[in-house]
């Protein structure tokens, strides 16, 4: 295979180096997707688990921490094996032995176990019985929770994060089943434990747990409802003698919104299931504390924590059958008490650690831009600040602040950038230096549970005109007030979601229930302007039945645009038309009075159109709500909220959806969509033909033949798509100002050094590509090497004469590192993930290349920068640089990416059994004030950020520019 060589590195003439100044810290924006902030992971560890059968872009598969756990084995301890014999009911002591066959045959693989963070994982089982019907609950399915405990044993029920109110399943007998309230607190003779208040005696005695009855000292009565409730209390980890009781006081530390729980879990007709949890650290969940960083003789140990599965079958904790009594079929008890917790299934989850700074004595490097490469940050950063290395600290912001910073003269400024696009400069402007670090995919992620009641729907494909549909507030359910039957003329023929499309309906076959009750399906799109929004926009107009239906023109079933989105019914917001938007924007006004005085809804109040369609804050916010089950549609009217003017009483977000009946979708990136185990949407030809998912092979053919390269050196997409091409990869780009200080640029060829060595191998430890991430093709990796070249190029071997300044916060004199590179050894400072022998996917590779010349013909042996116009010298040097022309050297670039994409082989994969331990190296940072400066800064983001929501739903009229160009 013909490979193009690294282009020569190019030699800054006579650019102006500026003093490189710590930027103030951004309050909001600050990223910490490993479990805490950029600057809060460990600064030294090494890789945990990596993948063994996972795919790289779909997450689809388990690690090689994977566990397979089978009930009649009994408990597991802290290594997930066996404590002692296994569960026999015929032993002395057995407690539930009635529900020994209700799940003598389950069976439970968990699919990573290790090196986990903030983010889902995959629960499979098998050997259940089935589940009442479809989206019912009475019976035969599991309960999930995430709890903390140092026990050998396992956690008690107190230490688990269970029991919220509104996360109910669906079609539960009784909601007692979701709570944390258990019968046995007798009243009366101890055989015969009887009730006051609303509990009657029958009740009771069915659903009686003798084995509470020992607990009588640590689980309290609830008078209010009975004296034969009682109440398991919440054991914080962060205060582990104060007990939390009743519900208010747990939602201190939990509710609907936070939670991670899950209430219930079907089985299908052969007894098998699947569902997605999302694993919570010490970032999300303090009071569990997993993941966080403490101090040990070796350094410092990531806390584990547990995963409890307690299976729910077919009798009751009293003994009898979940349908003896006639007025009491299904289950009632929670899985808190006794007898039920006796049965469970825990699992023992290791971390990465959470809490722990870079070093004090690290300098720090900001950088700014798209939040497509937050997760590679996030990975890389913990590498690369050890051994006296750069903290590098990122910060998302939209593509005009980016471009502010990059170009700007100011000191501490930062240096380097993240982009899908070109920086737009003028003549007078820093240059700058492109390599392209990041291949992932714009997609839209969904989680639908299925109509046959054992997990989520596998698949769904999408049109460029079913997603436009979406988009533009076409679908009934999106217009507020239409439950109601308040349904405006235009979308009287319009169907109520995308499900009730008979295009949609056509594509997927039924895969996906339509329901008038539970309707959901109300994407998700995030707030502000971006070059990736616009990228999606392009897509949708590249097809002709979208722009057609975006003009005006109905579909063959009849369905129409919303006139607001045409510019029919005032403005003149026309989306079949270039410029292609860079936001999505909400324009419907309508709003929803349904004035109530039994529920205390006055006349006056009402919900509008951005109530019911929020926007998220990010592509990676989407992903996680939508694991939540949770649009945050504010259309539940609660007496106690406040109102805007004050008042009391006022809308608010509903319950998540239950299981059995979750149907959200979000407009994501691929690699949030993996953190989060979210499906991702096939998109297909207008006619429906040629549907493609983002996948290793459809994102290494897109990069190989669609993409071009444009006279700044960026990957550009063409405006045709291949054949197996994903049609939304893209690719982001490291932007560094060539103007700063050389240890700047030294910090950022050393960034670009690890992008194009360690971090290309795949992997769940620190240091290692994300999933969701393509791995390279091999001539990317040679732009990166090329661009570092070119940055080492412009410096010199001697340190700045006057050390750069830092905040109140002293750092030393900036002087350039080298990460630690791979390593199997923990603790050793270095960090990074285990050196492996990657194999090689060959994916179309094209040997095509095309080169670019720089400006002017020089005379020198090496080229200046591209767009290097400055002609003054760098006051941080002892001696000037000549100024003599330099000659003219062309850069070679390929057209058509090669994709040869290096993929790590379950056999060379990382090594999971590493201690769990990682050298101490820091404390945390002083706080710092800001200074004016950085007042004004935070004042002036903080005002963008409200004119970027304000924006998209208020502007009727769309200002006309170039592609790309920003909104207000």
């Amino acid at each position: 295979m013909n490979r193009t060589a690294p282009a020569a590195p190019k030699k800054l003439g006579s650019s102006r180096f500026s003093r490189s100044i710590r930027w103030a810290a951004l309050p909001v924006v600050l990223l910490g997707l490993v479990g805490g902030s950029l600057g809060l992971t460990t600064a030294s560890a090494s890789a945990v688990a990596a993948p063994n059968a996972v795919d790289q872009i779909t997450g689809a598969g388990v690690t090689d921490s994977a566990i397979t756990m089978k009930w009649a084995d009994g408990l597991t301890g802290l290594d997930n094996k066996p404590l002692g014999g296994a569960r026999d009911p015929q032993s002395a002591g057995y407690l539930g032995d009635y529900m020994y066959e209700d799940f003598k045959n389950l069976s439970l693989t968990v699919s990573q176990t290790e090196g986990l963070a903030s983010q889902a994982i995959s629960l499979k089982w098998s050997g259940m019985k089935p589940s009442d019907a479809t989206q019912v609950f009475q019976r035969n399915y599991l309960q999930v929770m995430e709890c903390w405990g140092d026990a050998a044993t396992g956690p008690d029920p107190e230490n688990c994060q269970f029991g919220s109110l509104g996360m109910q399943v669906s079609g539960t007998a009784k909601a007692t089943v979701g709570l944390r309230a258990v019968y046995g607190r007798k009243s009366g003779d101890p055989a015969y434990p009887g009730a006051t208040g609303d509990i009657g005696k029958a009740s009771v005695v069915t659903n009686y747990d003798p084995a509470e009855l020992a607990l009588a000292d640590k689980h309290v009565n609830i008078p209010e409802v009975g004296s034969a409730l009682s109440e398991v209390p919440f054991r914080p980890f962060t205060s582990p003698d104060s007990l939390a009781w009743g519900t208010d006081a747990q939602a201190e530390y939990f509710n609907k919104n936070t939670s991670n729980e899950l209430q219930g879990a079907g089985s299908g007709t052969d007894g098998t299931g699947e569902a997605l949890f999302e694993v919570q650290t010490a970032t999300e969940a303090p009071h569990l504390g997993c993941g966080k960083a403490e101090r040990v003789s070796s350094g410092v140990k990531a806390r584990s924590c547990w995963l409890v599965v307690v299976p729910r079958g077919e009798h009751l904790t009293s003994g009898l059958g979940y349908d003896e009594a006639a007025d009491n079929a299904g289950l009632w008890s929670s899985p808190l008490s006794a007898t039920n917790w006796a049965q469970r299934i825990q699992v023992r989850l290791g971390f990465k650690p959470v809490g722990v700074f870079c070093p004090t004595d690290a300098v720090e490097r900001r950088m700014v831009g798209t939040e497509l490469v937050a997760r590679l940050v996030s990975s890389y950063q913990p590498v690369l600040c050890g051994n006296g290395g750069s903290v590098y600290g990122y910060a998302t912001a939209p593509d005009t602040v980016t471009r502010r910073e990059l170009l700007s003269t100011s000191d501490g400024a930062s240096g380097i950038g993240f982009s899908t696009v070109a920086i737009t400069r003028g003549p007078s402007d820093p240059p700058l230096v492109y390599a392209p670090v990041a291949v992932s995919a714009l997609t839209f992620g969904f989680s639908i549970d299925s109509p046959l009641g054992n997990g989520p729907v596998p698949t769904m494909k999408l049109t460029p005109r079913l997603v436009a549909k979406a988009l533009t507030q076409s679908y009934r359910s999106q217009i507020p007030g239409v439950n109601k039957d308040l349904v405006p003329a235009w979308a009287k023929g319009n169907p109520f979601t995308i499900a009730h499309d008979p295009e949609f309906q056509r594509l997927n076959a039924g895969a996906v229930p339509a329901s008038d009750a539970w309707p959901g399906l109300r994407l998700m799109v995030p707030v502000g302007n971006s070059a990736e929004y616009t990228r999606i926009w392009q897509w949708l107009q590249a097809d002709p039945a979208a722009k057609a239906w975006l003009g005006g023109k109905a579909d063959a079933d009849g369905m129409v645009i919303n006139p607001v989105y045409t510019g029919t019914k005032g403005g003149d917001l026309r989306l079949d038309t270039t410029p292609a938007p860079d936001n999505f924007p909400k324009s419907d006004p309508t709003c929803y009075r349904d004035p109530n005085p039994e529920l205390g809804i006055p006349a006056d109040k009402k919900y509008c159109s951005l109530d019911l369609n929020p926007y998220v804050n990010s592509l990676n916010r989407g992903a996680l709500q939508v694991r939540r089950a949770n649009d945050g549609a504010k259309v539940s009217w609660d007496l106690r909220a406040s109102a805007p003017d004050g008042s009391t009483g006022w809308y608010v977000a509903g319950d998540p959806m239950h299981p059995g009946v979750r149907r959200n979708w979000t407009v994501t990136d691929s690699t949030s969509a993996t953190q989060y185990g979210l499906q991702m949407a096939a998109l297909c030809k207008s006619d429906g033909s040629e549907c493609v998912s983002p996948t290793i092979q459809s994102l290494g053919t897109s990069v190989s033949k669609d993409f071009s390269t444009s006279k700044e050196g960026v990957l550009v997409p063409k405006a045709t798509v291949s054949a197996g091409a994903y049609p939304l990869t893209v690719v982001t780009h490291a932007v560094v100002r060539g103007n700063q200080s050389k240890a700047g640029l030294l910090a950022a060829a050393t960034l670009l050094d690890y992008v194009a060595g360690p971090g290309q191998k795949t992997g769940t430890g620190l240091g290692a590509l994300p999933l969701g991430y393509l791995p390279l093709p091999k001539t990317m990796v040679d732009q990166v090497k090329a661009a570092a070249a070119t940055l080492r190029a412009n410096t010199k071997p001697t340190p700045p004469t006057t050390p750069p300044v830092t905040s109140t916060s002293a750092r030393p004199t900036e002087k350039p590192s080298t990460p630690a590179g791979p390593s199997s050894t923990p603790g050793n400072g270095g960090g990074g993930v285990t050196s492996s022998t990657a194999t090689t996917t060959s994916v179309t590779p094209t040997t095509t290349a095309v080169s670019t010349t720089s400006s002017a013909p020089t005379t020198s042996s090496t080229p200046d920068l591209p767009g290097d116009d400055d002609n003054g010298s760098d006051p941080e040097e002892s001696t000037p640089e000549s100024s003599a022309p330099e000659s003219s050297t062309a850069k070679t670039s390929p057209s058509a990416v090669a994709a040869s994409v290096p993929q790590t082989s379950p056999a060379a994969s990382v090594d999971p059994t590493v201690s769990e331990s990682v050298a101490l190296v820091a404390q945390p940072t002083p706080a710092e004030p800001m200074n004016f400066s950085r007042y004004v800064l935070a004042i002036a983001l903080f005002g963008g950020v409200l004119g970027a929501v304000a924006g998209p739903a208020l502007l009727r009229v769309r200002a006309k520019g170039g592609p790309g160009a920003k909104r207000g």
